[in-house]
């Protein structure tokens, strides 16, 4: 009786290539985080997308001109990158630790769907120059609780952070270093956004998202 269901990480890829179909999101980031059951196929969405659109439209809005940064290599981090592009002039750099994520990363921003996208992969760690460039940065960090990304912000003449969101959501992380605390978000407004966005695509009606809203308040 199953007709669908979430997917977390680290699964989003594999789930992807697992599916019939894949909708233009899922297309685009290789990653499903949302499937269905429709006619006997399996059908793979990533409502990520829209999730952290919807977020930082709400919030970054004033930050157009901004550089975007991403510190991940898995599902989330690709989502984050295509919402970024939406969202600023400034160009998106990736940071990701060495390794097959890392690998798979570049690959995917090799695609043809990013060859006309000011967009690459940096060493993590490092601070390039040109990230100095502009009004700062809008930072997106989809690594997992614990690992510091605070390197960003402590290193000599370091760009201004104007905007910094943690897909960890839940238990609170450190805000870091040199991040304002106005400016400071978790990944929980996003995990609503996005759940609502797979409800709606699961059931054809838009969701009960002041019902989920509070539950998620309530917890």
């Amino acid at each position: 009786g199953l007709q669908g269901f979430n997917v977390t990480a680290p699964h989003k890829l594999t789930a992807a290539s697992l599916c019939d179909e894949l909708s233009e999101t899922a297309l685009l980031t290789g990653a499903a985080n949302t499937v269905r059951l429709r006619a006997g196929r399996w059908q793979g969405h990533n409502t990520e997308v829209g999730g952290l659109r919807e977020v930082m439209a709400a919030s970054v809005g004033a930050h157009t001109q901004a550089r975007g940064m991403v510190f991940g290599a898995g599902g989330v981090a690709r989502a984050a990158v295509a919402a970024l592009l939406d969202l600023v002039n400034g160009g998106v750099r990736v940071m990701a630790r060495a390794g097959q994520g890392r690998d798979g990363l570049a690959a995917w921003l090799a695609e043809d769907s990013f060859a006309s996208c000011d967009v690459r992969c940096v060493p993590w760690g490092s601070v390039p120059a040109d990230l100095w460039d502009g009004p700062g940065l809008v930072c997106v960090a989809c690594v997992p609780r614990g690992v510091d990304c605070s390197f960003l912000t402590d290193a000599p003449a370091a760009p201004a952070i104007l905007w910094w969101l943690d897909m960890n959501y839940g238990e609170r992380t450190a805000v870091p270093p040199g991040v304002a605390q106005q400016a400071y978000r978790d990944g929980l407004a996003v995990l609503l956004a996005q759940g609502a966005l797979s409800f709606t695509w699961w059931f054809d009606r838009d969701a009960p998202r002041r019902a989920m809203a509070d539950a998620v308040a309530a917890r």
